[in-house]
């Protein structure tokens, strides 16, 4: 039998060691024998509280509040506990039990709760009880300023705060609000202080998140220490920044570098973050992320936008008007106005496009007015000697005119699949559009595919694409798309050598990024050769094109994904189609490298679906939904085509 000695020595060596696990355990058991001990109470609540447990943490310190009503401590204890496991209300009435002897710690935890709640005027009064010297009240402050979106005083007080003792969690809201500002080498900076502090303070969580390659990686949990160390919103925050950038590559790598934790452990930042930069490898997988956090308040104030306008890119806009009308709590709360009205007019494009395209006229006319203005603000300004006067006016002006060009290219959009293709260059190119977004990129690629598009406007489709691609530092963030339009340009125009040497430099580019990051994977020489292959298909020539697109899936679990898939099985059933027509025949040798070709598509294929799943696909759908299914339905396409009309192949070559 365990003495009392050595059980309370057990009991504080491995929470000492963070076993807090273990120490739970004993203690419940302690606590059963003693339904009312003090110690065991108490060192429960604690090691609850940081374990994330935070419902019966906050349960031992009601009981403890009960039974020793004395105890300051524990009314404290038991509001903040209430208030991590987002009972606010609870939590309030808690934090009100404060006496005024603790009036600092009362006020600071009554804002907290506030905060939370969004009732930013009644947080701010409260802070006046707060001592004003204090680092958490100036810190409190901070994030006041920063909701209001006032993230130049939100800056200033942080750092105001941090004078007074440094620490990751200031370091990183200093980062925030300077990636708000767009001044990113202001942010980096913070997010490489962070990950300094880290190597000093918490080695052991670097050491831990650094594995040899290949190695499985041991979950670190959400300890009190990687709290404390600000790491995962350093890595969050780098790849924020990196995904603003246009760099997704860039922005996984951050997220895969962080310390890890199995997926039931992430926060609602990471969970965000892993949906966006994986949209066009799992776009399902990204939704049901999006909807899970939707779901699970509280989430980050910009999934509900992100997740509208991703399903309305993927033209799911049944499912954008579902998302809208089941959340009308957080569209109020998380969308503006313009917001509003963009998402419910890309939600209109399939049912009513006069009226979709009325909508973002409307909307367009709002951003025109607010671009005019700025402007003018900027012309008079100009010789203003102010430079953080005048940078707020630039990022003003560019912010309206990053929502702008959405609204210019939904309303394109609209003719575009309408097939007109010359109202759509001249939306692009009217005159107050081709002014404001000559250095734009995002333009110079729509117009590019205006012209694309039309199939007799090589040239201008060239003259955009190349800007395109002679401006970009790293090739491999052009879309893929763009660099094989550009390429099949330049086919059509019969510069052929020009084509190879950038699919050569895209092939060298994308060698280096494997080389570095094995794991990783790369589409851009894939959809190159896939688009040119499905020219050469378009024009005639089978043999050449199918052969372009069974070389563009080397090294296949790495290039297979919805995208490409249906890039291929466009061409393999035009094949099929001219096959069972008998137009024409295919040489032996690429009819069976075909049917390899399938086989390795049925193998790897099982889990990549071919469209995004909805509210009306079932499991059997599902089923049917993947590119194995679709592979298999192929090669007995192509097996039957064999043995009615290609019989001079042998059928045992097929076995």
């Amino acid at each position: 039998m365990m003495m009392e000695g050595q059980f309370t020595n057990q009991i504080y060596t491995l929470i000492k060691d963070q076993e807090y696990v273990e120490a739970i355990k004993i203690l419940n058991i302690q606590l059963e024998s003693n339904p009312r001990s003090r110690a065991a109470l108490s060192l429960l609540g604690y090691c609850n509280y940081l374990t994330g447990n935070y419902d019966i943490a906050a349960d031992m310190y009601e009981q403890l509040s009960k039974y020793y009503p004395n105890v300051v401590e524990y009314k404290i204890y038991l509001a903040q506990a209430l208030y991590k496991s987002e009972n606010y209300e609870e939590a309030l009435q808690a934090a009100n039990t404060i006496p005024p002897d603790y009036n600092h710690q009362k006020s600071i935890l009554q804002f907290a709760i506030k905060y939370q709640m969004n009732e930013l005027s009644d947080s701010e009064k409260i802070l006046n009880n707060a001592a004003e010297d204090r680092q958490e009240t100036m810190v409190c402050k901070g994030c006041v300023l920063y909701k209001e979106g006032k993230y130049e005083e939100a800056q200033a007080q942080f750092a105001n705060a941090k004078k007074l003792g440094e620490s990751p969690d200031i370091e990183y809201n200093i980062g925030v609000c300077c990636y708000k500002l767009k001044i990113l080498s202001s942010a980096h900076t913070c997010i490489q202080n962070i990950f300094e502090d880290a190597n000093k303070n918490h080695p052991d969580i670097i050491l831990k998140s650094r594995v040899d390659p290949g190695m499985p990686r041991q979950s670190l949990a959400n300890t009190p220490a990687l709290y404390e160390s600000c790491l995962i919103e350093a890595y969050n925050l780098k790849a924020a920044i990196d995904y603003q950038l246009g760099n997704t590559d860039d922005a996984k790598e951050s997220l895969n570098e962080m310390p890890p934790r199995e997926m039931e452990e992430l926060d609602s930042v990471t969970l965000h973050n892993l949906a966006l930069v994986n949209i066009e490898k799992d776009p399902d997988d990204s939704f049901k992320k999006l909807n899970f956090l939707l779901k699970n308040p509280p989430c980050p104030p910009e999934a509900l936008a992100n997740l509208l306008i991703l399903y309305c890119k993927y033209e799911q806009y049944e499912l954008a008007h579902d998302v809208l009308s089941e959340n009308e709590d957080l569209k109020s709360k998380y969308l503006s106005e313009e917001e509003i009205s963009y998402i419910t007019a890309l939600s209109m494009m399939r049912t009513s496009k006069e009226a979709a395209y009325e909508s973002l006229d409307k909307l367009g006319k709002i951003y025109r007015d607010l671009i005019e203005k700025q402007h003018k603000l900027m012309k008079d300004n100009k010789n203003n000697t102010d430079k953080n006067f005048f940078s707020k006016i630039v990022n003003s002006y560019e912010s309206i005119l990053q929502k702008y060009l959405p609204v210019i290219t939904a309303q394109a959009k609209i003719f575009w699949d309408l097939g007109n293709y010359e109202t759509v260059e001249s939306i692009l190119k009217s005159s107050d559009i081709q002014d404001t977004y000559n250095e734009n990129q995002t333009w110079k690629i729509n117009m590019g595919h205006a012209y694309f598009i039309q199939e007799t406007y090589f040239r201008e489709a060239i003259k955009y694409y190349m800007d395109v691609y002679n401006n970009a530092t790293d090739i491999l963030s052009i879309p893929a798309s763009v660099i094989a339009n550009l390429c099949v340009s330049l086919i059509m125009i019969q510069e052929n050598e020009q084509a190879q040497d950038i699919i050569k430099q895209v092939e060298e580019d994308e060698a280096k990024a494997m080389a570095s990051n094995p794991d990783g994977q790369y589409f851009h020489v894939c959809i190159v050769n896939l688009i040119v292959g499905t020219l050469y298909c378009a024009k005639g020539n089978y043999e050449f094109g199918i052969s372009r697109i069974l070389v563009s899936f080397q090294n296949f679990h790495k290039r297979m994904n919805m995208d490409t898939w249906y890039y291929a099985k466009r061409c393999f059933l035009s094949l099929i189609e001219n096959l069972a027509k008998q137009i024409l025949c295919i040489p032996d040798k690429l009819f069976i490298e075909l049917l390899n070709f399938l086989d390795e598509a049925d193998k790897y294929g099982k889990n990549i679906t071919t469209q995004i799943a909805d509210s009306h696909t079932n499991e059997e759908n599902a089923e049917k939904c993947t590119v194995s299914s679709e592979a298999r339905l192929l090669k007995k396409m192509l097996l039957k085509i064999k043995d009615h009309y290609v019989g001079e192949i042998d059928k045992d070559s097929f076995n």
